[in-house]
């Protein structure tokens, strides 16, 4: 799943000209918590409502002088999975998401990624969390398929920083049905551990 399915499009921006007061209001009239910071067709910084309330304790401040410059952005392109580990890993509420020509094109929220993970944007039921361990010389794409193949729904994946292993988001998966094609196709050595 790309970043460009799950993000807001064509959100509200503000420029670095623009007093802190009024981006305030704004934030406050859409229930935002951040704003991305627009000069030219191109994102210059993001201020968030932190940001702009400790700048409404001094009058005559611009957004552009209490914005974070230069933000984290991603491209519109990327899995959403790598949203996923930014955002956990800087503590991020949400990423400007920019196209190849570094215009903005969207914003993508903490929630977003979460509630994509989760299915939830698909389905009400929780989906089958699963633990996938791939030894050395096992083509990741040939044991995807073998999920795809017995899923109704592979909704998501992502892979551990630290041992390696996969985490799947499954939907109506026959786990019977995965073990016969991994010993099928030569993949026995694959390990699933199902998550209730």
């Amino acid at each position: 799943m790309l970043v460009k399915n799950c993000m807001t499009p064509s959100p509200q921006t503000v420029g670095p000209q623009e007093d802190v007061q009024s981006a305030f209001h704004l934030l406050k009239k859409h229930n935002f918590h951040q704003v991305p910071v627009v000069k030219d067709g191109e994102i210059v910084g993001i201020a968030t409502d932190r940001d702009l309330r400790v700048g409404l304790l001094k009058t005559g401040l611009t957004v552009g002088e209490i914005m974070t410059p230069n933000p984290v952005t991603l491209f519109d392109d990327v899995h959403l999975e790598v949203a996923a580990r930014i955002v956990l890993k800087r503590k991020f509420n949400a990423i400007p998401v920019v196209n190849h020509e570094n215009e903005l094109v969207g914003i993508i929220t903490s929630h977003d990624i979460i509630e994509r993970l989760l299915g939830r944007s698909e389905a009400h039921e929780e989906p089958t969390r699963a633990r996938v361990e791939i030894p050395a010389g096992v083509v990741f794409e040939d044991v995807l398929k073998t999920f795809q193949m017995s899923s109704d729904k592979l909704l998501s994946f992502i892979k551990s920083e630290e041992d390696g292993s996969y985490t799947f988001w499954l939907r109506d998966c026959d786990f019977d049905k995965v073990e016969r094609n991994l010993k099928e196709h030569g993949l026995d050595g694959v390990k699933v551990t199902i998550f209730s």
